[in-house]
């Protein structure tokens, strides 16, 4: 065990003893003091007990919450069957008004066309074509215009003149007798012509109807002259619903003299049709009542009551009524046979799934915290190793020196060191093991240990690192090897005899020129190669000369294109500070790095070291 090693336990076993002893003094400061501790108690269960009956009105709380959730399904589900049964049964209801409407439709336009074709068949023709000459005289015009509905007295003297009167009067009474049998709202023939019509015969109008000019109607919209006019359907704010439709007359040489015209009155068909949609309407209010009622009941007991259940179930595990293992797994009765119950059975699982989760996670968080608590203690013994900054050495006339170590993990495997021979050798040395993190360090602090322990025997760089080797290669089980850049240094002369094991070549200012690149036989990193010479140079430094070394964390240092921090960087930056002091040039090289990698995490660990001699007076 080394010397360093025996005062750092003698340091935590004096720490030991302290704190030993100031548990021994709380323990008797805890047993004075009881009675402010009784009072302390009281308090904290006074304040418990508010936060409890503050907790207990919160659980209410949500307790209504959740019931004021729960039943908005229901409510939604029922919503959704009401809304649907009405647009159903409109649909239905429409389509059935539409329906019986239009067959009602088609019988009264058969209708039509049956009653015009049977009165056609019985009318006299030529009876007719002599009255529609007759109504084109003048004659007749003169006579009809001092007429009115009221005083008929001029037609009909007019009639018995030409000796028609009765002839004309038996078929009006025919006509009428049709309208009677055969519920005809209106009967009459006309003389139809482009846009107007000329009446014929009214029985409804008497004697004035003969030779009355009209608009054609609009329900026979179309018609410019004697022909069959389609049975329509049509309604009118003064006629009401009809069914109209006519057939033509035609004379003995078949030509259409003129048109026989029958209108239905459907008024009371529709009227029926109406009232049957309101008896429809309330019957199906009354029906949506009925279902709503039924529907809502058996909602309630097959679906919405289970998901209560599952929802409750679920907040008592959210809310770790019951604790959080598998034991305290509620056993809820839904036995649905459908996806509720599927639900449930999935929740359960689910539930057991992140039960075993939580314990596993609850056990790598213990795991992690032991781990991250020894990584810790092992970052702070491998500060502790390295050199401090603050130590005597540092502020030592002959040279001005600083070094600097960044792992890329909690610990890493970089060293430098530093370290009088006697009273006029130093030796410095930068080290790179060739893994990261624990097992790095561990070599590491063999690696240190040994060079420093051989160093102190010897006054060659090569003979030092030819000793380690052959230690470390003895019980190298796995495989890892250390490249180091030794040096010792005459403070008087500045003479420096080095040894490069497979390192990085040092930055090497020398009178004044900046800062270079200096190239020299090296031999392999130590414990990789085992037996290997170790090739030994020197060179002398004068006042102001400077040596700057480094691990491949720095010049290998990328950013996210991929790209190099590189030597040339490196120098570009040495030789813009090459007057700073060596803490300053290494804050430089620092920033000028993270500037370069941006956001890129660090992926190795860098080690810096400078080292300027100055002589002695």
């Amino acid at each position: 065990m080394s010397e360093e090693m025996k005062e750092t336990i003698e340091i935590i076993e004096l720490k030991g003893t302290a704190e030993a002893e100031e548990t021994v003094e709380t323990i008797d400061f805890k047993e004075t003091t009881e009675t402010e501790e009784a009072i302390d108690i009281h308090k904290t269960i006074e304040s418990n007990n508010t936060k409890e009956k503050k907790n207990n009105v919160e659980t209410k709380a949500k307790k209504e919450k959740n019931k004021m959730t729960q039943t908005r399904l229901g409510k939604k589900l029922t919503r959704i069957m009401i809304i649907s049964m009405v647009i159903v049964s409109a649909m239905f209801l429409v389509g059935g008004g539409i329906i019986f409407f239009g067959e009602t439709g088609k019988f009264y336009k058969s209708k039509v066309f049956d009653v015009s074709n049977t009165i056609a068949e019985s009318v006299d023709t030529r009876f007719i074509k002599k009255l529609i000459d007759l109504v084109e005289t003048d004659e007749y015009r003169e006579v009809y215009e001092q007429a009115s509905y009221e005083n008929q007295a001029p037609i009909i003297s007019y009639l018995k003149k030409k000796g028609i009167y009765e002839e004309y009067t038996n078929l009006v009474n025919q006509l009428g007798s049709f309208r009677e049998s055969m519920n005809v709202e209106y009967l009459y023939i006309q003389n139809i012509h482009g846009d107007t019509a000329t009446y014929i015969i009214e029985p409804t109008g008497g004697y004035y109807s003969l030779g009355n000019i009209s608009e054609v109607p609009l329900e026979y919209n179309g018609v410019v002259t004697n022909e069959h006019i389609e049975p329509k359907v049509s309604y009118d704010k003064e006629f009401g619903w009809l069914s109209s439709g006519g057939e033509p007359l035609y004379d003995e040489a078949g030509n259409a003299i003129a048109v026989i015209c029958v209108d239905i009155n459907m008024s009371e068909i529709v009227k029926r049709l109406v009232n049957y949609l309101v008896i429809m309407l309330i019957v199906l209010f009354m029906s949506v009542i009925f279902v709503y009622y039924i529907y809502a009941n058996l909602l309630n007991f097959y679906v919405v009551n289970p998901i209560k259940r599952l929802t409750n179930y679920l907040v008592r595990f959210g809310n770790s009524e019951n604790g959080y293992d598998k034991d305290s797994i509620d056993e809820v009765e839904i036995t649905s046979g459908d996806e509720i119950e599927e639900m449930y059975h999935k929740f359960r699982y689910m539930q057991e799934q992140i039960i075993d989760y939580m314990d596993n996670l609850e056990n790598m968080t213990a795991e992690r915290e032991r781990i991250g608590a020894e990584m810790e203690i092992a970052t702070s013994i491998q500060k502790g190793m390295l050199e401090d900054m603050s130590s005597d050495l540092v502020s030592r006339p002959e040279y001005d020196l600083y070094a600097s170590m960044s792992p890329a993990r909690e610990v890493g495997g970089d060293f430098y060191d530093f370290f009088m021979l006697d009273s006029d050798h130093i030796a410095i040395l930068v080290a790179d093991v060739s893994d990261k993190g624990v097992g790095a360090a561990f070599f590491m602090a063999i690696a240190k240990t040994l060079i420093k322990s051989y160093a102190k025997s010897t006054s060659s760089p090569a003979e030092v690192l030819s000793k380690v080797d052959k230690q470390i290669s003895e019980k190298n089980g796995v495989g890892m090897f250390v490249t180091v850049w030794l040096a010792i240094i005459d403070l008087n002369t500045g003479h420096v005899t080095y040894c490069n094991a497979g390192h990085d070549y040092p930055l090497i200012k020398q009178d004044s020129k900046g800062y270079e690149l200096v190239k020299s036989p090296h031999g392999p990193p130590v414990s990789f190669i085992p037996g290997m010479d170790f090739p030994e140079n020197e060179f002398t430094m004068k006042k102001g000369d400077s040596i700057f070394l480094y691990t491949d964390g720095l010049n290998e240092a990328k950013r996210g294109d991929g790209e190099r921090f590189g030597i040339d960087r490196m120098i570009e930056v040495l030789n813009e500070h090459q007057d700073d002091d060596n803490a300053n040039i290494i804050w430089y090289m620092r920033e000028a790095v993270d500037k370069f990698v941006g956001d890129e995490p660090q992926f190795d660990d860098m080690t810096m070291f400078g080292f300027t001699f100055k002589g002695r007076e």
